[in-house]
């Protein structure tokens, strides 16, 4: 008898249909205590705590309501403070270059501990290029830069580019898309997207940041990219406050359609008065975290996820969950002169 055949039964056996129910008693995990802080030399220590879910618990994450807190810098005690319903806020801003080491301890749980330093901020050169496209017409305004230069002071560090726009009297923005053909950055967060191609100078849309890589940046350099206007047009803009604070948002933001039909918006009232370009620095515990993070987002995306890797979020807390994790980060700031 052919070898094969004996393999073709095997196969054969394996893929019997077979029905029953199994009962998987995976039991409940005793909770854990999830730390969330990332510092940086542009803003205060924030300390939050809260406790995992069981599987069968589909509420809300609860926060430690009681808690203390040590941060040292380079061996040294900078403050010794207790939190309370999940969070401990600091004025303390760590500076670049250093070494901090976070221990929490929770009452009946235990101590947490974790580890990250703050790199030294890179030195760049950002050009801005200029807007492609209609500027008064949201779908087909594109903002174009140039990375010229990308300088680390320490060779090992790869580098994270994000844009956000500022509005005046409202909180800055992330755009959640750059675009570039740069063949030199990460592809992880990366999709095709041909949409306006010619417009945005790249059919390649990275989500949220576009990620160099240590050993790429200076092969990646000039880095154009385009990011888009920011704000949806579905959205009506806020023009003011109330006299109780609510907000006050413009219904009637369209002025008028273009000849395929698309609307044109008021750009002052829907645009950013500045673009800021932001170049980070990562430490490895920011840089593993928010890249498990956005592999593990986009995997539970994929409806049904099986035959897919599984990329569980890296955590470095000791006796427990979460991130501690620092970053330093350089700005290219432009003002925006829209059309009136």
């Amino acid at each position: 008898m052919s070898p094969y055949k004996y393999l073709f039964i095997i196969v054969g056996v394996l893929f019997c249909s077979c029905e029953y129910d199994y009962d998987a008693n995976l039991g409940e995990l005793a909770p854990q205590v999830v730390l969330n802080s990332v510092i940086s030399p542009d803003s205060t220590i924030n300390v939050s705590l809260y406790w995992s879910n069981s599987v069968s618990d589909t509420s809300k994450y609860h926060s430690v309501e009681r808690f203390a807190a040590k941060l040292f810098e380079d061996d040294k005690l900078i403050f010794d403070e207790e939190g309370q319903n999940g969070l401990l806020s600091n004025k303390f801003r760590p500076k670049e270059g250093s070494e901090y080491r976070l221990e929490v301890d929770v009452p009946d749980y235990g101590i947490l501990s974790a580890k990250t330093s703050i790199p030294i901020s890179p030195e760049i050169d950002v050009e801005y290029i200029g807007v492609k496209g209609n500027p008064r017409v949201y779908y087909d305004s594109y903002y174009h830069f140039s990375v010229n230069k990308i300088v680390s002071r320490d060779p090992t560090r790869s580098v994270m580019i994000r844009a956000m726009g500022l509005y005046h009297k409202d909180a800055p923005e992330f755009s959640r898309s750059l675009y570039t053909n740069n063949s030199f950055c990460d592809q992880f967060n990366a999709v095709n997207d041909g949409y306006d191609a010619a417009i945005k100078g790249s059919a390649i849309g990275h989500d949220y940041y576009i990620r160099v890589p240590y050993n790429n940046i200076r092969k990646s350099l000039p880095l154009i990219f385009s990011v888009s206007g920011f704000t949806s047009y579905n959205n009506a803009p806020m023009i003011g406050v109330d006299d109780s604070g609510s907000p006050i948002y413009d219904e009637n933001p369209i002025i008028g359609y273009d000849d395929l039909g698309f609307p044109i918006f008021r750009y002052d009232k829907l645009q950013p008065t500045h673009i800021v370009v932001e170049v980070i620095t990562p430490s490895s515990e920011y840089d593993k975290y928010y890249k498990s993070a956005y592999m593990q987002v986009a995997i539970g995306d994929i409806d049904p996820p099986i035959f897919n890797d599984i990329y569980p979020i890296s955590s470095n807390v000791d006796n427990g969950l979460g991130l501690f994790a620092g970053y330093s980060s350089s700005i290219f700031k432009i003002e925006l002169k829209h059309d009136e």
